[in-house]
């Protein structure tokens, strides 16, 4: 927990104070946080590729240090921390990190303390493409023979990408979810595994993120 003061004739003037909350209470000069954010301290959930990113850790135990050389790592390769000027004694940042990992990808930060091995902690964010658009779905081949491709044409990736199959009497066939995903296959089995009729079916395609949502329903035939 942070708080500021500033004085309200001097702009100039700020006092901060931290205090760590965890089980059992305050904690003192133990209980670090490492939190992926931007280079300005807030907080990431989702990153995009061919972008920069940053890892914060706050370790009130190396106030005053003007880094911490080791215990940070990131997918096992390890980063420097340098103190953040104008921010909370014990306030850690790396450099810009590339972002060089495959949409999908869950990246996790690990930090543990150099001086007390037992204070540790983590994070983890996960790489997403641009905002979702689906110009249209796809469904290849349609008649189909022995499997067929769902997916869509548009930009970005969801974070979900689902599929069901019925039969003309509304009994479902086939389910599938995939998370960020660009496309899901059905090789034509039912759900007890056993190869489905040849004939027509109805297909619910569906994909989302946090910020969008697109749905299609269509007929497919296997012949």
């Amino acid at each position: 927990v942070l708080a500021m003061y500033q004085d309200p004739s001097n702009h100039s003037d700020l006092a901060w104070i931290a205090i760590k909350v965890g089980i059992g209470g305050a904690g003192g000069a133990s209980g670090a946080t490492v939190r992926f954010t931007d280079r300005d301290g807030y907080d990431m959930e989702i990153v995009e590729p061919a972008t920069d990113l940053y890892v914060t850790v706050f370790d009130e135990s190396h106030a005053g240090s003007a880094m911490i050389p080791e215990g940070l790592t990131i997918e096992g390769q390890p980063h420097v921390l340098l103190a953040v000027a104008d921010a909370p004694a014990g306030t850690f940042r790396t450099e810009p990190i590339p972002v060089i990992w495959e949409i999908g990808t869950k990246v996790r930060a690990i930090y543990i303390d150099p001086t007390n091995s037992n204070d540790r902690a983590e994070d983890e964010i996960t790489v997403v493409g641009g905002q979702l658009v689906v110009e249209r779905f796809t469904v290849t081949p349609n008649p189909f023979r022995e499997e067929v491709v769902f997916g869509f044409e548009g930009s970005g990736v969801p974070q979900t990408l689902s599929v069901a199959v019925y039969d003309l009497a509304r009994r479902r066939v086939f389910e599938a979810e995939a998370s960020y995903a660009m496309e899901i296959v059905w090789d034509g089995t039912n759900l007890q595994g056993d190869p489905s009729a040849k004939g027509a079916y109805i297909y619910v395609i569906e994909a989302s993120d946090e910020t969008a949502a697109f749905e299609a329903r269509d007929v497919i035939v296997r012949y």
